[in-house]
This record gives C-alpha cells, sequence and structure tokens, in this order.
C-alpha cells in the first residue's frame, strides 16, 4: 500500500458508511466475475461461460417467487426483452422450485430464469435485495452499480438503453454527488507527489498493472474505520490482485 500526502489534484467521492471500500475490497480481491453454473426451469445447466460465449453483454436480475415487487415488475422486463434484445442478454435468477417460478416469471417463450439452491450468486456478487439487477459487460466483469428496487431498476435499463454497450469500457454507476460523469475508461491526470517517505511518485508509476486509488483523511471518522480493512487487503492481496494507492491529506507523522 502507497500513502500519498499533501494536496491532492483528484476530485472524489465516497460511500459516507465505507461501504464502498469495502465492496471495492470484496470484488477485487475475491474477482469480479460472477462465475456460476445454475440450472434453468427445465432442469439444464448453464453456466457463466455459455453466457459469455453469445458476445453480449448481460442484465441479471434477481428476483424470488414470494417477492411481490419482483411479480409486479414482470411486464417490464418481459418489454425489456424485447426492447434490449440486440444489445444484451436478459437473466432471471431465482430460488425456489421451477414450478413456482414458471407461474410467476415466465415473461416470453424464450425466457431464461436459472436457480439458485439459496442465495449463493446473490450473496457473490453482492444483491441484498429483491429485485435487484446488475449489469455485467461482454467479457464477463461485473459493470454497473447494484440497482436494488424497481426505481433504480429503471433508472439503470434506461441508462443501459441509451448507451452504446458494444465499447470496451462501458460501467453504469450513480450520481458521484458533484453532477461529473465518472471518467471510466479515460488516462489517469498526470501528478507527482511524495509518499509519507519522501519519495516521488507520478502517475507513470500506475502504468501497466490495475490500481485501485483510495481518496482519505485523517479528519475523516469513515476514512479511519476503513484503515484496517485496507491493511488487511495490502497484507493478503495476491500477485493478481490490483495495487493499492491512498492518497491523502496532512502530515506524514499522522498517518
Amino acid at each position: 500500500m502507497v500513502l500519498i500526502t499533501g494536496p491532492c489534484c483528484f476530485n472524489s467521492s465516497f460511500d459516507r458508511g465505507g461501504g464502498l471500500a469495502r465492496s471495492l475490497y470484496q470484488r477485487l480481491g475475491h474477482g469480479c466475475k460472477p462465475d456460476f453454473e445454475l440450472p434453468d426451469l427445465a432442469g439444464r445447466v448453464v453456466s457463466f461461460e455459455h453466457l459469455l460465449a453469445e458476445r453480449k453483454p448481460t442484465l441479471l436480475f434477481f428476483v424470488a417467487p414470494n417477492c411481490t415487487p419482483c411479480k409486479a415488475l414482470v411486464p417490464e422486463i418481459a418489454e425489456w426483452e424485447s426492447k434490449l434484445a440486440d444489445k444484451v442478454n436478459i437473466v432471471l435468477i431465482s430460488r425456489g422450485t421451477a414450478d413456482e417460478n414458471r407461474d410467476k416469471f415466465s415473461i416470453s417463450e424464450n425466457a431464461r430464469v436459472l436457480l439458485q439452491k439459496d442465495r449463493e450468486l446473490a450473496n457473490l456478487v453482492n444483491a441484498k435485495w429483491t429485485p435487484t439487477a446488475l449489469f455485467v459487460d461482454a467479457a464477463g466483469n461485473i459493470a454497473s452499480r447494484i440497482a436494488a428496487g424497481d426505481t433504480a431498476i429503471r433508472d439503470l435499463v434506461e441508462e443501459i438503453s441509451a448507451a452504446d454497450v458494444s465499447k470496451e469500457f462501458v460501467y453504469f454507476t450513480g450520481s458521484n454527488g458533484n453532477g461529473r460523469k465518472p471518467k471510466i475508461g479515460e488516462t489517469v491526470p498526470e501528478f507527482a507527489l511524495d509518499d509519507r517517505d519522501g519519495q516521488k511518485i507520478a502517475s507513470a508509476d500506475l502504468k501497466g498493472s490495475p490500481t485501485l486509488a483510495a481518496f482519505w483523511s485523517t479528519t475523516c471518522a469513515h476514512c479511519l474505520d476503513m484503515m484496517e480493512d485496507m491493511r488487511e487487503w495490502e497484507q493478503n492481496r495476491s500477485a493478481g490482485d490490483p495495487k493499492l494507492v491512498v492518497f491523502m491529506d496532512g502530515e506524514p507523522d499522522e498517518v
């Protein structure tokens, strides 16, 4: 972990409960691809690799047969399946028996409904509630925020409808609080700052390997709460995991 002190040249926003950092830790520490093998309503096993072989992004809907809001969303999901057929695969991830899901979620003749034993895939991608939607790009990477609830799902679908999902870098995120769009896929701004040991770190040093940049302050209680998570990640990360660089204000001896 590299700690860079002094005035930072980036603007950032963060989850005030620390959930964003923990979510990134879980995702990047344990893999960004929601790999699975699940049976469909006919008992045929469908794997994540099967979906990737179709060379299209996938929009996952996490539902449950006893979820009333999920049932209410079915007509819209059917409409989206037709409207977005050329852009994305729509797959419903549910649980329970085939019969009860067939009654609830037969949105079309070709609808894909896959059944978890419990919530194994939902837990893997942090989809805690139903209904929830999640966009996965054509390379198999999670490429959206967790959209939980009908309003958030409609917003995500609207963004997907308007976007070119064939681009190399595509990600759907909520508001970052400052009215500016995220700069995903753009080159990191040039900078040269001292780390806590007085060594100069520049933007060029970040090239060549994945890096997670965190923006941190010694006066931020939520940042202090996250420090143990960040230390744990740094201690346990493998060779293929991203490097962690922390940009902070304050003095080196405050860290």
